[in-house]
């Protein structure tokens, strides 16, 4: 599969802000919350704007297969779902979530196609693995002033 333009996307913290996480529902047997129906609004514009695709990159890809995926993504009114996930291998024997996101997004990068990229999270996942990066704080989430304009300019 090509990839052309392509998001690694986290939820906790880009989608989900802080606030989010009061709020329960049981959707697919597990306790989830409603996202930021703002950042959602940025997430659908970067899409409708540049055609990327999703890899998710979150945790979340660990608690929900593909299918499921679709359905949380639709139930927060996302236009398009995740393609695919990273792996979830360790980085060596690392207990640093960084590194392993770091190291999980490289070897999709290096197993796939991609012409044009951007990782976004609320890690720092900013290395000469993963340099297309943008940095998001968890109250803000894709909200956060200029990061859309950051993300756009991986992508175009």
């Amino acid at each position: 599969m090509e990839f052309k333009n392509l998001i690694f996307l986290d939820i906790d913290g880009v989608l989900a802000t802080s606030e989010c996480y009061a709020i329960t529902e049981l959707r697919h047997n597990k306790e989830i919350y409603k996202w930021n129906p703002a950042c959602v609004t940025v997430l659908n514009e970067l899409i409708s704007e540049t055609g990327a695709v999703i890899i998710l990159s979150s945790d979340w890809r660990i608690y929900f297969d593909l299918e499921a995926l679709k359905d949380i993504f639709e139930w927060n009114c996302v236009i398009t779902s995740p393609v695919a996930v990273t792996d979830q291998n360790k980085h060596k024997i690392s207990f640093n979530p960084e590194l392993d996101r770091i190291h999980q997004i490289g070897r999709f990068i290096k197993n796939n196609s991609i012409k044009n990229w951007v990782a976004v999270d609320d890690l720092n996942l900013k290395s000469d693995i993963v340099p297309n990066f943008v940095l998001v704080e968890d109250e803000m989430g894709l909200t956060g002033e200029g990061i859309k304009e950051k993300i756009k300019e991986f992508l175009n």
